[in-house]
């Protein structure tokens, strides 16, 4: 069970970036200024995020870019942590129904869309462009086969310019019903995917917390991990969103910015 909340003992954050520093690609207001002021409290940051829109090194640079104090060592992404399971498992061979790009994460054992070779993974990451029928198709082919289902995560929605739009979980589920199999989910709510930045700050949990915008996978998935989470109203949340949840976060803040005063605030 999750400790209670202590502002002034935080040691960590985990930062989501789209919805609580980015909103389709560009900053929040205030939100470098804010990750840089998180550090000057001697506060450890992690940037953490299921996004598979752009290969990890393109999203380091960007990030960098508009001012935001990230290291290679301090991101964490989905795909990295998926060619580290192929590469345990000694089966490096996938089918990539997802963004163009991405094989840079995954590895070099990407078998093409209409190579008819049976992989031993289907990777799935978000790229609406893709999931036609008849790609769609090629990966029930592969499932039934004996191919394994990865999703790189499985979120409801997204938020773009244009507003609310389908999460790559509803692809996920279209193929786990046909195929009679269950993904395996490498993103946020995962209790791996938390873990292993868990294992790379090496701090006490109750120190430890994580700031979303995604009540699911976000929020309660920290706190199913045994660390803090913290729910901002930016991003993809609503009132309702977190009603229909059922989880009750560590903290409900408006934005990072909000939370960087209530930390300085905590620690005098």
């Amino acid at each position: 069970m999750t400790h209670p909340l202590r502002l002034g003992k935080l040691e960590a954050l985990m930062l989501d970036i789209d919805g609580v520093l980015l909103t389709d690609g560009e900053p929040i207001s205030g939100a470098v200024r804010s990750t840089h002021a998180l550090l000057e409290l001697g506060i450890d940051l992690r940037f953490v995020t299921n996004t598979t829109a752009v290969p990890r090194a393109r999203l380091l640079a960007r990030l960098r870019d508009l001012g935001f104090p990230v290291s290679p060592h301090t991101l964490f992404t989905v795909a990295a942590l998926a060619r580290r399971m192929f590469e345990r498992e000694h089966r490096t061979r996938y089918r990539l129904l997802g963004p163009p790009g991405l094989e840079a994460d995954l590895g070099d054992g990407r078998i093409e869309l209409h190579d008819p070779s049976t992989p031993d993974w289907v990777v799935m990451g978000l790229h609406p462009p893709v999931f036609q029928h008849d790609s769609l198709n090629i990966g029930l082919r592969d499932l039934l086969r004996g191919a394994r289902l990865v999703a790189l995560h499985a979120n409801r929605v997204w938020r773009t310019r244009r507003g609310m739009e389908l999460g790559l979980g509803a692809y996920v589920r279209a193929l786990e019903y046909a195929s009679r199999t269950e993904a395996k989910v490498m993103g946020k709510p995962s209790r791996a995917f938390f873990q292993e930045v868990i294992d790379d700050l090496n701090l006490p949990l109750e120190s430890v917390a994580m700031v979303g915008d995604d009540t699911e996978s976000d929020v309660a998935g920290a706190l199913n991990a045994g660390i803090h989470g913290i729910q901002v109203k930016t991003g993809k949340y609503t009132d309702r969103s977190l009603a229909l949840s059922g989880t009750k976060p560590s903290l409900v803040v408006e934005d990072i910015n909000d939370l960087a005063t209530r930390l300085e605030a905590a620690r005098h």
